[in-house]
């Protein structure tokens, strides 16, 4: 493969980081990684040494809680996997890969995904990050592309293991007005998931954005995982929509840590942008991105299909009664002056 760094677009989920996977998919000779992360749960970037064989079970095993919150019925738009009358799957085993991964690759991601375990399986011993650059390596050279990047929602929290595992990876961080991504937050089902969990577990001490309790790298969360998930009302947790303000406090939690975990990435290494750039100048941020992650694949078709993308929608926020938008511009108010918003 050629010696392209890794590029991981993060953010803290409904911040846009979706539409940056869409219009990276057009580019002809980028492979666009959607949601791998995610999929993976509390184990997916836990640093550790595994087989191949040790590796696949990590892409097939579904999280109790990923199948809950992830389904065509909760989060249709997410969930990419169409079950046909000759599919192999039902809810019950469909492997964590087909969840939203290999649909964002393939139109027929069930024989990609048969294609992918004798190479994964016959990989020797080797640490998480190897594991991974094979798989994505290897997906990048079996689509004929030149690179890969990576964008999974609420990547933000996950930026310390990411840097860890890849410690000459690029991060391109976008960011949204905090008062928008709360109000998306709420209507949201599989992140109201992690925002019930983080508001409980903080109650006894335990923070799961920051160590040693980060949800996305924690040993000792990992280790708990069956039992902690087996306590927790999930079901409730997806019906029970936060308040305005709750929801701000969780974002500005997210970017706090967020930017402080980014500071140790050297400075070269870190495109930011935000997303009302994206919508209301497509083409010159998205040529600026471009110029980052990719340097040397310009391409002119590429930019002008993906800069048709990109569209303004009214924000919710300003819908709020005044108390109700006083109080989420509180929550917000540490994050959004850290981000430089006005």
């Amino acid at each position: 493969m050629p010696a392209s760094p890794p590029v991981f677009i993060v953010g803290t989920g409904r911040c846009g980081s979706t539409l940056m996977s869409n219009l990276v998919n057009l580019h002809p000779d980028i492979l666009s990684l959607s949601e791998v992360f995610v999929s993976f749960a509390t184990e997916g970037l836990v640093h550790r040494n595994m087989t191949g064989a040790r590796f696949w079970k990590l892409l097939t095993d579904a999280s109790p809680v990923l199948r809950k919150a992830i389904n065509p019925t909760r989060s249709p738009v997410e969930f990419t996997y169409e079950f046909t009358d000759d599919s192999p799957w039902t809810m019950k085993d469909l492997p964590a890969s087909l969840y939203m991964t290999l649909p964002h690759l393939s139109d027929e991601p069930d024989a990609l995904y048969r294609e992918m375990e004798p190479v994964i399986k016959a990989r020797p011993k080797a640490g998480m990050g190897e594991q991974y650059q094979f798989w994505f390596d290897w997906l990048t050279k079996r689509h004929n592309k030149s690179m890969w990047i990576e964008r999974s929602g609420n990547s933000i929290t996950m930026v310390k293991a990411l840097h860890r595992l890849f410690p000459d990876a690029k991060f391109v961080h976008i960011h949204r007005d905090g008062r928008e991504v709360a109000m998306s937050i709420r209507n949201f089902m599989p992140l109201r998931v992690f925002f019930h969990s983080w508001i409980r577990l903080r109650r006894v001490g335990i923070d799961l954005l920051k160590t040693p309790f980060r949800y996305s790298d924690s040993l000792m969360v990992n280790s708990f995982a069956p039992v902690i998930s087996g306590l927790m009302p999930v079901e409730y947790f997806l019906e029970t929509e936060p308040k305005p303000e709750e929801a701000g406090m969780f974002w500005s939690a997210m970017i706090s840590q967020g930017l402080r975990d980014l500071a140790s990435v050297p400075a070269e290494n870190i495109h930011t942008m935000s997303y009302s750039d994206l919508v209301e100048r497509p083409r010159d941020t998205i040529e600026t991105f471009q110029r980052f992650a990719a340097p040397d694949l310009a391409n002119a078709q590429w930019l002008e299909r993906a800069a048709k993308l990109p569209r303004k929608a009214p924000p919710k926020w300003q819908d709020l009664p005044t108390d109700e938008l006083a109080r989420l511009e509180r929550a917000c108010a540490p994050a959004m002056q850290a981000l430089g918003y006005s």
